[in-house]
């Protein structure tokens, strides 16, 4: 028995030995570090796809009838993990609403920490740069996976108010 506790404990140090070297490898090396972060988001965005079948197929169940009400709590909550799995301060439907509130607000620094842009939150960038003439600075943040928006607003005003 205690022969083989030893010899478990012998092959657990050795395994975070090996993990500590793979870390200090990464930190020297730092395309080694982004090759690494490039097959983690691949592995992620697999996950994700995965996921997205998994819950259209369940979607195509339903369609004929009722949805059984095991199958939809964990539709939602498969849907709830996934928006909070991609980070920031609010959901990817709302990404274009929170960069539109951005540029047209006042004429001084915003910041938003936001999900990986969806192609409706890129395309509302367009639409915002052609229109307003308000451009983004956009920093990956790779720890997290999101991304952080920055611009400057235009100063838009409500004339309709009533001044007090």
């Amino acid at each position: 028995g205690s022969d083989e506790d030893e010899e478990m404990e012998e092959e657990e140090d050795d395994d975070e030995e090996k993990d500590e070297e793979e870390m200090d490898s990464d930190e020297d090396d730092p395309a080694a570090a982004e090759e690494a972060e490039r097959e983690r988001r691949r592995e992620e965005k697999e996950k994700r796809r995965e996921h997205r079948a998994e819950f259209k197929a369940r979607m195509e169940r339903a369609k004929g009838g009722v949805m059984v009400p095991e199958d939809l709590g964990k539709t939602i909550t498969e849907a709830l993990v996934a928006e909070i799995a991609r980070g920031g301060v609010c959901d990817s439907t709302h990404q274009p609403l929170v960069l539109l509130l951005m540029a047209i607000g006042p004429d001084m620094l915003t910041k938003a920490r936001l999900g990986p842009l969806t192609a409706r939150a890129i395309q509302t960038l367009r639409i915002i740069k052609d229109v307003l003439g308000v451009t983004f600075n956009l920093e990956e943040q790779p720890q997290t996976g999101t991304v952080m928006c920055m611009t400057v607003g235009a100063g838009i005003k409500n004339i309709a108010r009533r001044a007090t």
